[in-house]
């Protein structure tokens, strides 16, 4: 049986645990400054709150989750629908990373969709600084001073911004690859950055002036910069079998370091006096090295079963902190080498850690969100979820609510019209990757990791005594029949079992080989395909209808119109095709996306179809014609999932920064 993954939700799955990988050399991020260093206790200037987004009938920027949404008068049709804004983004985005201003008062957290700047013993969210770029963890720098940040905002340039009020100060623009890391020296005047293009980079902070430009003399990008805490050495990676001790002044080599033999560099950190560097690999290791004499001194391994992401130095230099993707922090006694205890609690891997500035406390990221956790203790203090939403959401039948799936390993339920948290489904022991509504909206049905399939009950939060057994792998798609009485379940190796809601028995199966769906009578089902023809079955009998071939490539997901005579069909061949079901042919092929359909979804009256890609686009596209109506595009990354709101008054975007976002016509 072919093992490729059988439909969208799946291919989320992969996505995601990708891009936790990714940004956990990083991941969601903590700056790349070091929480605490010799410099001089900075000033603070206190932020006023001002996150509570006001509405207008026009705004720039969509709110952020739990805030009104604006109530539209008009149903998205082919007349209007250049006029489509977004009105509202749900979810925080995936956290990337986090760090403590020098003097502690603040905690900044970077996010796959911008940056949230935190008060340290409160949590009160001071300001939100939209980026409009998903964040990774060594791509965002608070200034000692804490005034400025410096995010890598768009690829190849970087963006300071001012921390008081929010606002844009200045684009630093000068590299040909893209930027993937930033430190503030000690004094704050200099920044440097690494790129894609292997050189690194020096600019004076107060006018935006590139002062020179350091070669890496490697055969690779640098991934991991730092500098000395007088500010006169700037370390980083050179290839993946060593590190490079530069002079800031004259930018003259001091020193090579080779460790981590065959093992790419995660993070790089001098300890508070200089004397140390410390560095942290894929290879589950962390280094310690004297910075003047280049000398290997100790090695810190057997405790982290997987790869380091990040490490941090208490204030005192004498313990230090390092995050994996075991799901663990470690601390450890820098003298000697030994373990001192570990921190386990995250359910995802633990991209950054942070020592607040007296050393007695520890942040870390997940992409779950930040957990503070006592040093000297190793209890976890408190939490500070940034709601991410992942994977897959849905409407109720008559468009009051709608469910998420969100990075905790929660499923949410959302007031559709307020953005108000109605209820969260939450304890679950294994991995959530599909929700369904059923068609009274009384129901909510679970696909799991494990191959379980659980119903809970809308109004009272309680699981049914439905048992639903038989799938073995992860569930990555449901469908319910029309009538609710059945429920269609897929695994991520194409194979389909129907059930029998009133009794929980299994009626058949079917290896269908890609998505599936219900006809609107509930008489069809369609299953999509690997490399072969999409193919409708009686849904009572199994019995074979119609096969209809045509895609070059995997098909991620089939959808009926909703007066069940077309059929939409979204592919990895980068087309969405439309076929008359009932003369089993078909009708268009919808070209304009740059990469992967994962979705498409059709409006209420069946007149639109969107689709959404991994181009990081949405086409809006006129059913009768084929006609391209509208582009939404911009989007830092791909868009997964779309569908229309039950009134056909908003078009809803799941993208792979953690958030969902809404579009619909103002009166």
């Amino acid at each position: 049986m072919n093992t490729k993954p059988r439909s969208i939700a799946f291919g989320i799955l992969a996505l995601s645990v990708l891009i936790s990988a990714c940004s956990s050399q990083p991941t969601v991020v903590p700056t790349a400054t070091p929480a605490a260093t010799s410099s001089p206790t900075a000033t603070y200037t206190p932020i006023p709150p001002t996150l509570t987004p006001t509405l207008t009938p026009t705004p720039e920027l969509p709110v952020l989750l739990n805030t009104p949404i604006p109530q539209l008068s008009n149903i998205i049709s082919s007349s209007n629908a250049k006029n489509l804004v977004e009105i509202a983004r749900w979810g925080q985005g995936f956290t990337t990373g986090v760090s403590y201003s020098r003097d502690g008062r603040l905690i900044v957290v970077a996010s796959s969709i911008g940056i949230y700047l935190y008060d340290s013993q409160t949590l009160q969210l001071n300001r939100y600084i939209d980026t409009k770029s998903w964040i990774g963890a060594e791509a965002v720098a608070l200034s000692p001073d804490a005034k400025t940040l410096a995010v890598v905002a768009d690829k190849k340039n970087i963006k300071l911004w001012d921390v008081a009020s929010g606002q844009e100060l200045r684009t630093l623009s000068g590299h040909t690859g893209n930027v993937i890391c930033i430190a503030f020296s000690p004094d704050g005047t200099l920044l440097a950055s690494c790129a894609f293009d292997k050189n690194i980079k020096l600019w004076d902070v107060a006018s935006g002036t590139q002062l020179r430009t350091l070669s890496t003399h490697a055969s690779i990008y640098a991934s991991t910069i730092d500098f000395s805490p007088d500010g006169k050495i700037l370390a980083f990676e050179t290839d993946q079998k060593a590190i490079e001790l530069l002079e800031v002044a004259s930018g003259n080599q001091l020193i090579a370091l080779h460790g981590h033999k065959d093992s790419a560099l995660t993070k790089l950190a001098f300890s508070p006096d200089g004397q140390l560097l410390a560095s942290a690999a894929f290879d589950t290791t962390v280094e310690i090295w004297d910075a003047t004499s280049g000398k290997l001194l100790r090695t810190m391994k057997g405790n982290h079963t997987g790869g380091v992401l990040w490490i941090s130095f208490s204030s005192d230099g004498k313990t230090l902190a390092s995050s994996s993707v075991d799901r663990t922090l470690i601390l450890w006694e820098v003298a000697s080498g030994k373990k001192i205890r570990s921190f386990i609690g995250h359910t995802g891997f633990v991209d950054t850690v942070a020592f607040s500035p007296d050393g007695k406390t520890l942040a870390s990221t997940s992409y779950e969100g930040v957990k503070f956790w006592d040093a000297a203790g190793g209890q976890e203090l408190r939490s500070l979820n940034v709601t991410c939403l992942k994977y897959d959401f849905d409407f109720s039948m008559d468009g009051r609510m709608m469910a998420t799936l969100s990075c905790d390993n929660t499923v949410k339920l959302f007031d559709a019209a307020s953005g108000q948290e109605l209820r969260t489904f939450g304890g679950f022991d294994t991995s959530v990757l599909h929700i369904v509504f059923s068609p009274d909206g009384r129901t909510l049905a679970t696909g799991h990791d494990t191959g379980a399939v659980r119903l809970w009950d809308v109004s009272s939060g309680k699981e049914l005594p439905v048992t639903l057994k038989g799938h073995e792998r992860p569930i990555i798609q449901l469908a319910f029949s029309p009538d609710g009485k059945f429920l269609a379940s897929e695994d991520n190796y194409g194979v389909v079992r129907m059930w029998d809601l009133a009794t929980g028995d299994e009626i058949y199966d079917l290896s269908v080989g890609g998505a599936i769906s219900f006809s609107p009578d509930g008489k069809t089902l369609v299953g999509g395909a690997v490399v072969g023809p999409i193919i409708l079955w009686d849904a009572a009998t199994s019995k074979q209808l119609l096969k209809l071939s045509g895609h070059k490539d995997y098909v991620y997901i089939v959808r009926f119109s909703p007066d069940g005579t077309l059929l939409a069909s979204a592919s990895e061949d980068k087309t969405v095709k439309l076929w008359d079901v009932i003369k089993g042919k078909e009708l268009r092929t919808l070209s304009g996306h740059l990469g992967i359909v994962y979705d498409a979804a059709f409006s209420p009256d069946g007149k639109l179809l969107a689709s959404v890609s991994e181009d990081k686009s949405m086409i809006l596209w006129d059913v009768a014609s084929g006609e391209k109506l509208f582009t939404v595009d911009g989007n830092a990354t791909a868009l997964y999932r779309v569908a229309f709101s039950p009134d056909g008054r908003q078009v809803v975007l799941l993208g792979a920064d953690g958030t969902v976002g809404q579009w619909g016509i103002y009166p």
